[in-house]
């Protein structure tokens, strides 16, 4: 005769099947928690990337306006603005700390 370890639910029928869908359930979890992981990287390399072209393209109108000399206080309103709201989403992704 075999010996089988007593525990409370050893004879609860179903038990073994009950597991097996709970794990399968929790691998679910896990494999969308990595999906969700990957997409969040990409939504944030989307984001940097688009900072990057945006500092770029304020940069040169900066650039431009200079080089005209007197601009009219709506145009340097204008180009601070897009510079803070440039700005604005450089500080929600904190610059990594220098190594």
């Amino acid at each position: 005769m075999r010996w089988l370890p007593t525990f409370p639910f050893a004879n609860v029928p179903g038990l073994f099947s009950a597991l097996k869908l709970i794990n399968l359930k929790l691998e679910t979890i896990i494999m969308e928690q990595a999906a969700a992981v990957e997409l969040a990287n990409a939504i944030k390399d989307q984001i940097t990337k688009s900072r990057a072209e945006f500092i770029a393209r304020i940069d040169a109108l900066e650039a431009v306006i200079r080089a005209q000399g007197a601009v009219s206080p709506e145009l340097e309103a204008a180009l601070l603005a897009a510079k803070g709201e440039s700005q604005i989403s450089d500080d929600v992704n904190p610059d990594a700390p220098p190594v």
